[in-house]
């Protein structure tokens, strides 16, 4: 007999073209020392990485990317949700590691924490029950800071 439950639907993705632009002097061009291609192509690079990083973590999903902070039937569920003993103001030891534990092992090696820098600086001053700190600053510059073992990324 033929299996229904299996079903699969059909979604279709559209493009939606971004723009930036990028004011350079003819004088810049002509008399500089520097390399002036690279220092284009790095400050366009760097407007469209902050105009995608919005969309994938607020959009709304309507002619835009769905934002992985958006709850929605078609992408993450807030029955996903774990806030246990954190708030939107205060964070607690106890909250992030049942938040870090929910998580299937399989993601966990993988996982990283994203949050606001005004969250970081109340995350920065959590202590354990020892009155240790739980945020523990990356060694090397290409390190991350690391929150419970997780490396920590900071996101406007």
């Amino acid at each position: 007999t033929e299996d229904s439950t299996m079903a699969f639907g059909k979604r279709e993705l559209f493009p939606h073209p971004m723009a930036q632009f990028l004011k350079v002097s003819k004088k810049l061009i002509r008399a500089s020392q520097i390399d002036v291609e690279a220092l284009v192509r790095e400050r366009l690079a760097y407007k469209a990485a902050v105009v995608q990083e919005n969309a994938f973590l607020n959009g709304s999903g309507a002619m835009q990317p769905l934002g992985v902070f958006t709850a929605s039937a078609d992408g993450i569920t807030t029955s996903q949700d774990v806030s246990t003993g954190n708030a939107t103001n205060a964070f607690t030891a106890d909250g992030l590691i049942n938040c870090k534990m929910n998580l299937p092992a399989q993601y966990r090696r993988n996982c990283n924490w994203i949050f606001h820098r005004d969250a970081v600086l109340m995350l920065m001053k959590l202590k354990d029950g020892d009155g240790q700190y739980i945020w523990r600053p990356g060694l090397l510059e290409s390190e991350p800071d690391v929150l419970l073992s997780v490396p920590v990324r900071e996101s406007e």
